[in-house]
């Protein structure tokens, strides 16, 4: 009978994500903590293109590094080109891209 209780709340459980979508959670959560208002579009692109990306090993690893250092190594201003971009180059889902690639180019730094 508790089983049966539980099962509401499975329903309500997230998905299964690879690290790199973790990362777009984490990015999403950070952006809320900054003041930004990231919209679930913006996490669906991401879930999306992380989930079409080719997850090699190396992939995830660094994932994972850059989702451990995202709050070490970023500042809320150093976020400001990816979740408040200039009217005239609004890109919306794709500069949360820009910034999993900026964190993969450099590391995880800024």
């Amino acid at each position: 009978m508790r089983i049966l209780a539980l099962l509401p709340l499975l329903a309500l459980a997230p998905g299964c994500h690879n690290a790199c979508q973790k990362l777009c959670d984490d990015i999403y959560e950070y952006g809320q903590e900054c003041g930004f208002e990231p919209t679930k579009d913006d996490l669906k692109a991401c879930y999306d293109a992380e989930a079409s990306s080719e997850q090699t090993r190396d992939k995830r690893a660094q994932c994972r590094m850059n989702a451990a250092d995202l709050r070490e190594e970023w500042e809320c201003q150093d976020l400001i080109p990816y979740f408040d971009p200039p009217e005239e180059d609004s890109a919306g889902g794709d500069a949360w891209l820009d910034l999993l690639e900026a964190m993969s180019d450099s590391g995880g730094a800024p």
